[in-house]
């Protein structure tokens, strides 16, 4: 699964007046700028192998709808984004992003009881 790392979702940070002056169009959690591939056993509890991809100097900028093909051992992503866009929602360029042998980034999970 690809998805958005949310940031300070709850302002405890005190990043929301400032985001509004700059022209912040979201809410406090709505920052995209970080993408994240996560994992999981039963599609309930997710764990996170990895960033992909992030903006970490600018809440304008973002990554949007994710798409994933598996390349042999790779995982090819291609990700609407926002660079140079009004806001963090409209789009501006779509980016592409390779993640060598993936799978190997995952702990070893098993499903089942706790080993004794």
């Amino acid at each position: 699964m690809l998805g958005n790392l949310v940031t300070n979702s709850q302002d405890v940070l005190g990043w929301g007046h400032r985001m509004r002056e700059i022209g912040y169009t979201g809410g406090a959690g709505n920052q995209p700028r970080w993408l994240f591939l996560p994992y999981g056993i039963d599609c309930l509890n997710w764990f996170p192998a990895g960033c992909v991809a992030r903006w970490p100097d600018s809440v304008q900028r973002s990554f949007m709808y994710p798409s994933a093909v598996i390349d042999a051992h790779d995982l090819v992503i291609l990700s609407r984004t926002s660079r140079h866009a009004a806001n963090q929602h409209d789009a501006d360029l779509c980016t592409i992003h390779r993640i060598p042998n993936f799978r190997s980034l995952a702990m070893e999970l098993h499903q089942g009881g706790l080993a004794q």
